[in-house]
Parts: C-alpha cells; structure tokens; sequence
C-alpha cells in the first residue's frame, strides 16, 4: 500500500514540471444585431458575448472605409481589456454626421491572455446618406387678421378674412441641415381642390425659425368668397432631399368688411353739430350717453385727449372682448375726470378728444374727432326780473355804494314786503350765495348756500332761498338795504346792492 502511494506522488510530482500550452483561441458568440447598411448619424449596435477556455485579455474595434474619401475621412478605433472567461459585451459606435458614404470594413478582435486572437466574419457595411426627414414642431398660428389673437370656429377653423396675412411660429429641425422650407394653401371646399398660393424659402442651418419666415408672403386671396376653407400645408426639405410635411392647418374665411357704428348724444357741455364745444377752464368734459356696436364683435377702443397739434396722448384703451354692443359712458364714467382740462389751459385754447374702434376683424370707425376750446370763467351773473311791494309791480334802482337815507331811490313803506324773482347764472360752479337783509349797515344774514347745495341756474325762489323781505313797522329806522352777495370758484365776489328809504 505504501508502494502504491509512493508512485502516485511521483506521477504529480512529474506532471507538474510540465509546462500546459493554450492553443484553443477565444471565441465571439452572439455576434448580433449587425446590419449590411447604416446611414449617417446612426448608431451601430452590437451585442457580443466573449468566451475563452483560460483568460480573456482585451477587444478591439477598428472601422475603416475600404476607399479613403479625400476629405472629412472617419475612422474608429477602441480598445479595452477585459476579464475573465465569459464575458457580455454592448457596443455603440455613433456614426458622425459628415462621414463619407461608402463601403466600411468592421474589424472586431478578440485577444486571450495567450495573444490568440478571434474576428467575426463577414463584418462589412454600406454607409448610405442622411434619410432622416426634417422635423416641423411647436406650429403655432399667431395671427390670422381676425382679432387681436386667433380665434377658430366649431369645426377648429381658424378664422380669417379676406387679404389677411397668415403668420406662425415653430421650428424646423434636421440632423444635419435644412435645406427649404415651402408653403403651399389650398381651397379645399371644392373637388379637386384648387392652389391658391406656393412659396418658398431657402434656408441653410439645422434648426429654422418659422416666425417671420415668409414675411407677408402667405396672403388670403382677396377674392375668396366668405365660408371658404383654405388648408396651408409647410413642408421641410434637407440637404439629401428628405421632406417632411407638418400637420396642414384649416382656415374658414368669414369677414366683416363693416366698421363698428359709434354714436354721441349726450355730453356736458353739450356738442355742436359740428362736434366742437366750449369748456370754462379748469372744468372738465364729460361724454354721457355713448354707444359703440358691431356685427360680429367690438374689439379695441382707444380714446386720446391733448391740445390740437401735441403728440396724441392715451386717456384710455380697452379691449371690448367681441361684445355687441357696449355703452362707452359707462366706460369713461370710471374715470370722472378723464377729460378734465389742464390748470394751464389758457382761453383761445383748442383741445382734441379723438374716439377709434375698431372690431374683431380690424376694421376701424373713422376716429371720432371733438374740439374742445377753452373759455374764460367769467363772473356770476345776478338776474333781477321781476320786484314787487305788497305784490304791486315796481322798478328798482340797484345801489353801487352803501348809500342809505335820502340817497336812496328806491321806495318802501313800512311794514310792507319786498318780494324779488330773478336767478344767478354761472358758467362753471359757484362757492356760495349769501342774501342780507336788514337796517343799513345793520344787515342781517338771512339765506348762506354753499356750492354743494346749490344747482345752476339758481332760482330766487328756490324753497333753500328767501326772496320775501318784510319792513318792520319800527318808526326809528330810515333806510333798508338787501345785499346779495355771490362768488364762483375762480372770481372775486360780485355784490347787488338795493337801498330803500322807508317811508
């Protein structure tokens, strides 16, 4: 038994002097996912699995082109170790966009840790051109000539009318280059359809910009009956003549070839005919009963207010949502004082205030022009008509001083009333009227109005006013005096002074 192992270890001992020699080379499996053809810009795909029976060492990877191209020639190399027996392998190799076509040889090589190699057959390719069509993304209509932005109808139409501009926004992209972008609309109402317009542009770059492109180039034909529908179609072309069309857009045209109507009845100061008025200075002028309508739907109303031959100054502007009908002094209301003349505004001054509508469709009312001239705030005006004494008909004689006693012309008996009928007139407001009566030089307060209470013209006979002054029967006073005093806002006071010797 001991002879026996003696021999076996003599058998390891002998064998293991030997040295092994690895002549089995690494093999490719799963080599897949290879195509005969790419195009510029694609990605080559591999997918290999690697086995050796000891070690693996490291893959390569070369491409060449059969034929070298003269210029812009693309080559690829890498290479990597790798470990193990068994390894899984992904490769991608993007193909740039300005490599020659033609004929490619893929080289893929796989070394063991002995330096024995393994190539899959067969690894040749055709690289063809670009095939890749532009992209036409984020198409937007911006503007159809109906409205301040787009508006469609039921069907998603957009509406437009006729000679309107069609314009949008978007972009075209390639991979390498855009060659032309064209436009083409088309009356799709009828069969076959009919061209209406073709247009192009030729454009060089890899992203364009759609805004602006065909400037006002895409244009509704101004013969195109109203319920049409017009299709536009864009489509892209690249440098290898890939064309893309993007998603075609409708458009119904529906016009509104009407201004809006715009009316003024009511204002204060009232308007001539003739659309001028006079305004006091420091006072204002106010619209009171306007009225803008249209068919298909108001749009902007803008109202400028500055002296005749100064730059055009904007007091209001208003987008009126496609209403109807709108009542713009209700409007201007908000604003009291939207056309309140200037604290500089001399008299001989003209004003302009000037009214523009226009509709849903663009179209505009002829503006709508009122002169305004500035006036002097004269003084107020006090009207005597009519007097009475004990309701007997008399004429008075109006005193310039504080005569009194036998300079007084004017006769009253005792006991008797005065009464007066008149009115005070002001052509802008007043701040107060106040009325004395009383002995003279001993006159008492009997009426004190201040602006707020009073309405012009102011009548004496008011039910706030008095305009009866009885005499007392008093036998020691010689002279009465009414004195009525008023004063506007700009002014000094104005004074009428009636002296009575009482008899």
């Amino acid at each position: 038994m001991k002879r026996t192992y003696f021999l076996l270890l003599c058998f390891v001992l002998i064998w293991s002097c030997i040295p092994i020699v690895d002549k089995i080379a690494p093999t490719i499996q799963d080599f897949s996912n290879f195509r005969l053809t790419y195009h510029v810009q694609d990605t080559i795909l591999l997918f290999m699995t690697y086995r050796d029976n000891d070690r693996l060492d490291s893959v390569s990877i070369n491409i060449n082109r059969q034929v070298p191209p003269a210029a812009n020639p693309w080559r690829y190399f890498s290479k990597r170790s790798i470990r193990g027996r068994r390894f899984e392998d992904t490769i991608r190799i993007p193909i740039p966009r300005n490599a020659a076509t033609g004929i490619y040889d893929l080289d893929v090589r796989l070394l063991d840790f002995s330096k024995l190699q393994s190539r899959p057959q067969d690894t040749i390719f055709e690289l063809l051109g670009d095939n890749r069509a532009p992209i036409i993304s984020r198409l937007l209509v911006t503007n159809t000539g109906v409205g301040n932005i787009p508006q469609t109808d039921a069907q998603g139409r957009f509406i437009t009318c006729r000679s309107s501009v069609i314009r949008f926004s978007g972009f075209v992209t390639d991979n390498i280059r855009v060659r032309e972008v064209r436009a083409s609309l088309t009356d799709i109402t009828v069969a076959p359809a009919v061209n209406l317009l073709n247009t192009a542009r030729v454009v060089t770059g890899d992203t364009i910009r759609l805004a602006n492109l065909f400037d006002n180039d895409i244009r509704i034909p101004s013969n195109i009956a109203n319920g049409r529908t017009l299709q536009l179609t864009l489509t892209a072309i690249d440098g290898e003549g890939n064309l893309s069309t993007a998603q075609r857009l409708n458009f119904v045209v529906n016009c509104d070839d009407q201004a809006p109507t715009f009316a003024v009845v009511r204002t204060t100061p009232q308007i001539a005919p003739s659309r001028e008025v006079g305004v006091i200075e420091g006072s204002r002028f106010q619209i009171l009963d306007a009225t803008a309508a249209d068919d298909t739907g108001l749009g902007l109303l803008t109202v400028t207010f500055n002296q005749v031959n100064q730059a055009r100054n904007t007091v209001l502007q208003r987008n009126l949502g496609g209403a109807k009908r709108v009542r713009i002094d209700s409007l201007l209301a908000l604003t009291p004082n939207l056309f309140q003349l200037p604290a500089n505004a001399i008299p001989g001054a003209i004003y302009e205030l000037v009214v523009t509508i226009t509709d849903l469709s663009g179209n505009s009312i002829q503006p709508f022009q009122i002169l305004i001239t500035v006036i002097r705030d004269e003084p107020p005006v006090v009207f005597v008509a009519n007097t009475y004494i004990d309701n007997k008909e008399v004429r008075l004689i109006r005193s310039s001083g504080l005569a009194g006693g036998t300079a007084a012309l004017n006769q009253i008996g005792r006991g008797q009333v005065l009464q007066v009928e008149g009115k005070v007139e002001e052509d802008r407001a007043l701040e107060y009227i106040r009325i004395f009566w009383g002995p003279t030089g001993q006159e008492t307060q009997v009426v004190d109005l201040k602006g707020a209470d009073i309405t012009l013209p102011f009548d004496f006979a008011d039910a706030r006013s008095i305009n009866r002054f009885r005499v007392p029967d008093t036998r020691n006073i010689d002279t009465y005096t009414l004195i009525i005093r008023v004063k506007d806002l700009k002014n000094a006071e104005e004074i009428t002074r009636y002296v009575f010797k009482v008899n």
